[in-house]
């Protein structure tokens, strides 16, 4: 997460426990980004909660990794992992969660 996303998210009552992040981050095209820390915080998304840590870098985007995306029900990969629901959906459900992550536009 960016820095302006993790100071918004502090103004806002973030309780997250920072740490020295030593890993080396890279864009795709190879440039490396610049890292502040690591935290440790805890999100929840309808009755799942999960332990999770997010590297703050100088300025950059929100992203959630495969494990913390699969633990909260946000990512299902395999047969059938479509069923039963639709795009426009995630909206609604996850509106809460997705507000807290100021780089993404809930259009519904």
């Amino acid at each position: 997460m960016g820095m302006n996303d993790y100071e918004e998210l502090k103004a806002q009552g973030l309780n997250a426990k920072i740490q020295h992040c030593y890993k080396r981050l890279h864009e795709y095209d190879g440039k490396e980004l610049e890292v502040i820390c690591q935290v440790q915080v805890e999100i929840s998304v309808g009755d799942k909660k999960v332990n999770s840590q997010f590297v703050v870098i100088k300025s950059g985007r929100c992203l959630l990794g495969h494990a913390t995306s699969k633990a909260l029900g946000l990512l299902r990969i395999g047969p059938g992992a479509g069923a039963g629901f639709e795009c426009k959906d995630v909206g609604e459900k996850y509106r809460e969660f997705l507000t807290l992550l100021p780089s993404l536009r809930i259009t519904s």
